[in-house]
């Protein structure tokens, strides 16, 4: 069966890891839990933003809104590659959507209602913004390559729908060393975490000739 790892679940661990909590403690009381729960979604907050942390690669398949130039994309934090596919007779051709900077995305002028040829992409709760432009006139199919991850968690969550084991010790020694950071408390085990972030660096190489397949399901996005 499936091993289970709820939010509640790797907070307490984490506080028995810190050594704040005594090792003998089964639960942590709700103000710890209260802020274990903070400092997580601070920490998955700041290993989002540092998508070279992130192991997930995931292949997605998207619809352009007709008519809308934005794409919500559930759980999103970056984009490795985006293609269109244009129907053709007998064929679709496929086209890479170059990044733009912000500045440049937002104050160019391009023709409206036109298969995109752009995209540019923008962090919000829970996800990303995709742009498009020129923005599409018809509902056309994308193709999209990238990191995904939660973003911000619940006590009843369960992380291991969404992470696979060796992360999920990465999320608990890395909790730990922040209870310890923000108690001004000495964390015994700042080399184990250490080995763990080199080998989850090893585990997201940046050369996109390697496809990984997705550790875990978020399902559909729109």
């Amino acid at each position: 069966s499936r091993m289970t790892c709820t939010v509640t679940e790797l907070i307490t661990k984490a506080w028995t890891l810190s050594g704040i909590v005594a090792a003998q403690a089964e639960t942590v009381s709700g103000d710890q839990l209260k802020d274990g729960l903070e400092h997580l979604n601070d920490f998955l907050a700041l290993q989002n933003a540092n998508a070279r942390m992130i192991p997930y690669i995931r292949v997605e398949h998207l619809t352009c809104i007709p008519n809308s130039e934005e794409l919500f994309v559930k759980h999103l934090l970056n984009i490795d590659a985006l293609t269109l596919r244009e129907e053709e007779p007998r064929s679709f051709a496929l086209q890479t959507l170059p990044l733009l900077g912000r500045k440049e995305y937002f104050t160019h002028d391009y023709p409206s209602f036109l298969r995109p040829r752009f995209y540019h992409l923008e962090k919000t709760k829970g996800g990303s913004l995709l742009f498009l432009s020129p923005t599409p006139d018809k509902a056309y199919p994308l193709k999209l390559v990238g990191k995904f991850g939660l973003t911000e968690v619940s006590y009843n969550d369960d992380l291991s729908m969404f992470y696979d084991r060796d992360y999920l010790l990465y999320f608990r020694y890395g909790l730990a060393d922040t209870l310890c950071d923000f108690y001004n408390h000495p964390f015994s085990a700042k080399g184990k975490l250490k080995e763990i972030e080199n080998k989850l660096r090893d585990l997201s190489p940046m050369d996109l000739s390697m496809e990984k397949n997705s550790l875990f399901n978020l399902g559909r996005s729109i």
